[in-house]
């Protein structure tokens, strides 16, 4: 999938259907744990990700709105967050420069 400025559309197939436009921003995006870049800035992973987020009916823990699309790094945690949102809560829950996120519980300053 080609990078683009704004964040989609991209096709993408979403549990066995016909591929068909889906939006997204490229921040968000990059911040799945199935995604990452080529050398051309062209996104791998973006259908599992898009599967991912379907399936599991995300809601965010810091917002309660369904679409979290990342989760809490620590392993078996279900918690999930909204970029912004995790963005918001502030240190300790973001970890910009690898791009992981931990809730509360796990974080390294609760």
């Amino acid at each position: 999938y080609q990078r683009r400025v704004h964040g989609g559309p991209y096709s993408v197939a979403v549990k066995g259907k016909t591929a068909r436009p889906w939006w997204g921003h490229d921040h968000c995006i990059l911040w799945c744990p199935e995604v990452y870049e080529d050398r051309e800035a062209n996104y791998i992973g973006l259908e599992k990700a898009v599967r991912r987020v379907a399936r599991m009916s995300l809601r965010c823990a810091v917002c309660g709105k369904m679409g979290a699309s990342i989760c809490c790094a620590a392993p078996k945690c279900r918690k999930s967050f909204h970029v912004a949102c995790a963005l918001l809560v502030g240190p300790g829950v973001c970890i910009p420069d690898n791009f992981h996120v931990k809730c509360a519980s796990h974080s390294p300053t609760s």
